[in-house]
């Protein structure tokens, strides 16, 4: 496998290490091979026309597989490719459920 664009500086934010416990050179080495993860079918086709242009270029992966709870992590390669920042999303906060009402409406 080969890169499809150049990385330039990477930059890991602390959060997804405290998260991962580790660092997400593996997310980065998918990134650059245009395995965009999670994304939806609009921006694969945006990062397919990034490349050609050399736009920004952006994968989400899940930061726990077996727990969508803990969010993703996402890979941003920024225009003219010349930085690659690591963050993390946190998962959107469940909503509550309401209870319903003994009453009935009519």
């Amino acid at each position: 496998m080969y890169n499809r664009f150049l990385l330039g500086t990477i930059k890991i934010d602390p959060a997804v290490k405290r998260l991962l416990g580790r660092e997400p050179l593996d997310l980065v080495s998918r990134h650059a091979v245009c395995d965009f993860g999670l994304v939806s079918d609009h921006h694969v086709h945006a990062n397919a026309v990034a490349l050609a242009e050399g736009r920004a270029i952006t994968s989400e992966y899940a930061a726990d597989p077996t727990d969508p709870l803990q969010g993703r992590i996402r890979v941003v390669t920024n225009d003219g490719w010349a930085t690659t920042h690591v963050s993390w999303i946190p998962a959107p906060k469940p909503r509550k459920k309401t209870e319903p009402k003994d009453e009935l409406p009519f």
